[in-house]
């Protein structure tokens, strides 16, 4: 659905999910493998999205190569409803509970995503595109209104492309810059994916150091019969 952003869409009853995600470089930071960093997230999945409302709640711990795991974490929780003509909407809350001072603070937002389907046959080229768009304050603000501790609300959104079964295309703009991201879905039967792109491509976040390496694995697991 995005690289660094929510998206209207979400887990239920039964969905768990597990994630890994690196960058070459911390912003602000030199071009050094010292300045990597990582993250780990898990996640659950409660109600029913489709007849009622969804809820989701995911456990995330930052900065893994200077700390332990989940000595620096947050808590995120995700309500989200889907829709006739297969639209979703979520509001959510990042970083509702911490703990070990996380690089990031509280966020807020509303997101909407769509989905459509541009072929009858999903296994042919260019078959499906999602669409998505939010507001939020927090880590959405521009960076000039981070820096100046400005509290405002900003846009973000995303646009996916399924250019292949396995492969599909990202462009996802955080509301203070771009993050472009091909995620590849290597086993048809198997909720595994692998993300690899850059982010901060435009250099809005004023970081001299340029355009980052960011990359993920994730694993989703459906205990629903």
């Amino acid at each position: 659905m995005g690289a660094n952003t929510p998206g209207g869409f979400g887990a239920g009853w039964g969905d768990f999910y597990v994630g890994l995600g690196g960058t070459s470089r911390a912003r602000f930071q030199d071009e050094n493998f010292s300045d990597a960093d990582a993250a780990a997230a898990f996640g659950l999945g409660f109600g029913d999205p489709i007849r009622n409302i969804g809820f989701e709640v995911t456990v995330n711990s930052y900065s893994t190569f200077e700390h332990q795991f989940f000595t620096r974490s947050g808590i995120d929780f995700h309500v989200h409803r889907q829709f006739l003509g297969d639209f979703s909407a979520a509001v959510g809350w990042e970083n509702a509970i911490t703990s070990g001072e996380p690089d990031a603070g509280e966020s807020f937002y509303f997101v909407v995503s769509k989905w459509t389907s541009l072929r009858e046959d999903p296994n042919k080229p260019f078959s499906a595109l999602l669409v998505t768009g939010g507001l939020g304050n927090g880590r959405f603000r521009s960076q000039q209104n981070v820096d100046d501790d400005v509290e405002t609300v900003n846009v973000f959104g995303s646009v996916a492309l399924r250019v292949l079964a396995p492969l599909s295309l990202v462009a996802d703009w955080t509301g203070q810059d771009l993050t472009a991201v091909a995620s590849v879905a290597p086993f048809r039967n198997v909720s595994l994916l692998l993300l690899g792109g850059f982010a901060d491509i435009t250099g809005n976040t004023g970081d001299e150091g340029g355009a980052r390496f960011v990359a993920s694995i994730s694993y989703g697991l459906s205990l629903r019969g």
